[in-house]
């Protein structure tokens, strides 16, 4: 087992970070996804440090606790200086916002839990006196941030990784083996009668969906608007630190940056590193996972209150990630793989037998290739070669007009395209070429009719539209796109019903109507006009 989480940390971290240099390629900005690439990279090689680490020290289970709790007491420390930089970001707004605070906080916080407990059995009155205050602080600056993703992830993380830290310290056969059994029993029974509600009851999914708002710009939408963008750059990502400009651009309709993330950290990673990164990170979590089964079923005493905050910091991160992505695109994005190097400090290391050491290889082999067959089954559906001609073409046209889109400079990003600062002939041909291999393909019938749209090339624009509507009525930017073209061409009814079946919002179509405006097009200014009147008082009746 052992070996087969080396071979599966190892493929999956490089996984991870190849995809993360693709997101370097694919960026419009290289300045910026060069300084992202850094600090991922920073972070997976601290993991790859902490594994060399552990192999050197074979059966030093004396010498892996002490590395262990150094990490805990600096985790303190690290915790308490951004509490203490967020407190006085108070005062200078635009410092560091809330969501990048809490996101490093909870990871750090179990570990600074562990490096106090570590620091004051060895019996340093003044160094625990220092760890405890720095977690105090730490404390303090995650409950001023008011994130209550980060208290979730954190609440969640700590109870599980307790509870099973008092299942690993129980003997098998005792009342409180039973006890926590009862509890994991009545867990899951919870889990699958949840699950049960979701599928049965449709009226369900709109409560569990109001928890979490029901504005158009809430989690539930803003999720389903990244899976839009996801199929855009499924391979490749659409680059690292781009996601503003990208949404922006290509899903929101808007001139400037709106949002900066998708409020979940794998569809965060999907965004900018494709689904490649998602299988590396995925691939990474596993093993952490599995190193901390591992180091529990060891039974060493020293080592399992350091077991315990890893799982808790695994588990917060997974639970705070699937809310909020603040950790990711902030600059302390390298704290998010510290529970990896941590984890791989936890099993004591061995050097197996001669007799077994081809069996040990052949784990080290599986493992590292589980990650490379989930990458080749991306590849393998059919279609997968028009999605790839689509990717390399969006790729192309985000690279052209983001390096070239500068607000104020051009007011809205359809002047660029009508202008000579810029040729899009080859995404142009890119897409074009997608649906040659697959005229299903939803992304470049999607971008093609945009295009053209802003072009003012209606009669393509609406070959393209209406079939992208056709193949993915969800999306709502294609439904903002169809309805934009059937008012500027005089289909006023049409385009408010099409407007209607989404979320469309009436701010973006103002946008819209002064585009039109600016342009001179007096007539598709009015249609748009009319359509807009109507359309809000549509919206004023539905409420």
């Amino acid at each position: 087992m052992r070996t087969f989480t080396l071979g599966l940390y190892g493929s999956s971290s490089l996984i991870f970070l190849l995809s993360a240099l693709t997101g370097v390629w694919a960026a419009a900005d290289g300045t910026t996804a060069w300084q992202r690439f850094a600090l991922l990279a920073a972070g997976v090689c601290a993991g790859v440090v902490a594994l060399m680490v552990a192999n050197r020290n074979h059966a030093a289970q004396q010498e892996n606790s002490t590395w262990l709790g150094w990490v805990g007491v600096v985790a303190a420390a690290a915790g308490a200086i951004i509490a203490l930089v967020y407190i006085v970001a108070g005062l200078m707004p635009g410092l560091m916002t809330s969501e990048m605070t809490a996101g490093p906080l909870v990871i750090l916080i179990p570990f600074g839990g562990s490096g106090l407990k570590w620091v004051s059995r060895r019996q340093q009155r003044s160094l625990t006196q220092a760890t405890a205050i720095a977690l105090g602080l730490t404390l303090l600056g995650l409950l001023l941030t008011l994130e209550r993703t980060a208290w979730l992830g954190l609440a969640v993380g700590c109870a599980v990784a307790l509870f099973c830290h008092a299942y690993a310290c129980t003997t098998k056969a005792s009342a409180m083996r039973d006890l926590l059994n009862a509890f994991v029993l009545t867990g899951l029974l919870l889990l699958l009668g949840i699950v049960l509600l979701l599928v049965i009851l449709p009226n369900s999914r709109h409560f569990f969906v109001n928890l979490l708002g029901t504005s158009p710009y809430s989690r539930p939408y803003i999720w389903r608007d990244a899976l839009t963008l996801i199929q855009a750059y499924r391979f490749t990502g659409s680059g690292l630190g781009q996601t503003g400009m990208v949404l922006s651009t290509y899903v929101y309709l808007f001139q400037v940056p709106f949002l900066f993330q998708v409020y979940n950290l794998f569809l965060q990673i999907g965004i900018e590193q494709g689904i490649p990164g998602i299988i590396g990170f995925g691939g990474m979590i596993v093993v952490a996972l599995l190193q901390v089964v591992i180091a529990y079923r060891q039974g060493r005493p020293a080592m399992r209150w350091f077991c315990t905050a890893t799982l808790a910091s695994l588990i917060a991160l997974t639970v705070h990630g699937s809310l909020d992505a603040g950790l990711y695109i902030g600059k302390l994005v390298p704290i998010l793989l510290l529970p990896f190097g941590a984890a791989m400090l936890l099993p004591t290391s061995f050097k197996p037998a001669s007799s077994y050491r081809s069996a040990a290889m052949g784990g080290a082999a599986i493992g590292a290739l589980l990650p490379v067959v989930a990458l080749l089954c991306l590849f393998l559906p059919s279609g997968s070669g028009a999605v790839w001609q689509a990717n390399l073409a969006a790729v192309e046209q985000s690279r052209l007009e983001l390096s070239a889109y500068e607000w104020p400079l051009w007011p809205i990003q359809d002047e660029l395209r009508r202008s000579n600062a810029i040729d899009l002939s080859n995404a142009i041909a890119g897409y074009q070429r997608a649906l040659q291999l697959d005229p299903s393909n939803s992304t470049a019938h999607r971008r093609l009719g945009q295009i053209a749209l802003s072009l003012g090339e209606y009669e393509n624009a609406r070959q393209h539209l209406q079939a992208a509507y056709a193949i993915a009525p969800e999306q709502r930017v294609t439904r903002q796109l169809l309805g934009e073209l059937y008012a500027v061409t005089g289909d006023v009814t049409h385009a408010v019903e099409v407007w209607q079946s989404g979320d469309t919002d009436p701010h973006k179509l103002e946008l819209r109507q002064w585009w039109y405006t600016h342009l001179g097009e007096a007539q598709q200014a009015h249609w748009l006009t009319e359509a807009l009147i109507l359309y809000k008082h549509m919206i004023k009746l539905r409420s």
